[in-house]
């Protein structure tokens, strides 16, 4: 049995997307293992938060080839989707899959030795990604907790922040499809799950019908056997007197995690 490896650095949406590339490799018969473990593929998906961040890319894409020299080593993520040209200059990596190729990564893997062991790059141009990318139901759990994304890209282009140019624009995930996940989640026993997203507050701006976070909220807490509904990072200038309302509700846990970088208008 082939043999996969994960490392996942940044955000909860990073660590949710991992879980559906979990979800490719176990589909198609690997063992998943720990990332300093002998195995074939080696994945790692990127951050570039920071510049601390981008070392620790780079140091943990140098590991695996020390472990396995001859092992597949992919870098996907945000890293690899705007510093794409710097990761083709490294030899111990060998694919780098950008934002929209997450959902084929086993495929572009399972095909490698089509590319007689030449690198390759499958990167696209992020802003041209106008619809939310649907991926497999994988779930990022955590103990009685699970997490659910619904939303990707932000176009505010903060003088601080790098995420547009890693995520692109935003898009909202269909209404439908992430009430179905909810209710999976809650069918295998989850009691809370956690809203994730690069810009929460921007959800349904992006779509043709009239449907915000608010919408999402409140059809959320209508489902049965869900016991608690948490909100993760948001802008304060998004929270609507309405959310705040529906924050009076038993299941909607009374917190937010706020980012505030900066109160001057010239910064941002």
């Amino acid at each position: 049995m082939k043999k996969v490896a994960f490392y996942t650095l940044g955000c909860r949406v990073n660590q949710y997307e991992t879980e559906s590339i979990k979800k490719q490799f176990a589909e198609r018969g690997y063992e998943v293992v720990p990332f300093d473990s002998f195995a074939d593929v080696y994945v790692v998906n990127t951050c570039t938060v920071t510049s601390i961040a981008d070392k620790k890319n780079r140091n943990m894409l140098r590991r695996p080839k020390k472990i396995n020299s001859n092992s597949i080593v992919v870098a996907t993520g945000c890293y690899a989707q705007t510093n794409h040209r710097d990761l083709a200059k490294m030899s111990d990596v060998d694919l780098i899959v950008g934002q929209k190729q997450k959902g084929s990564i086993a495929n572009l893997v399972e095909d490698f030795s089509l590319y007689e062991g030449k690198r390759k790059s499958f990167v696209g141009n992020v802003f041209k990604y106008e619809n939310y990318s649907e991926i497999d139901f994988a779930g990022l759990r955590d103990l009685d907790k699970a997490f659910l994304k619904i939303q990707d890209g932000c176009d505010r282009f903060c003088s601080f922040c790098k995420i547009p140019f890693a995520r692109g624009q935003k898009r909202s995930r269909n209404l439908h499809s992430i009430l179905q996940e909810c209710k999976m989640l809650v069918e295998e026993g989850f009691k809370e799950i956690v809203l994730i997203g690069i810009h929460l507050g921007a959800y349904g701006e992006d779509l043709e019908e009239s449907c915000s976070l608010d919408d999402v909220v409140e059809k959320l807490l209508e489902i049965e056997g869900l016991e608690r509904l948490r909100i993760s990072s948001i802008y304060p200038d998004t929270v609507t007197d309405r959310f705040v309302e529906l924050m009076q509700h038993p299941k909607l846990m009374p917190h937010l995690h706020v980012s505030i970088q900066s109160a001057d208008d010239n910064v941002l």
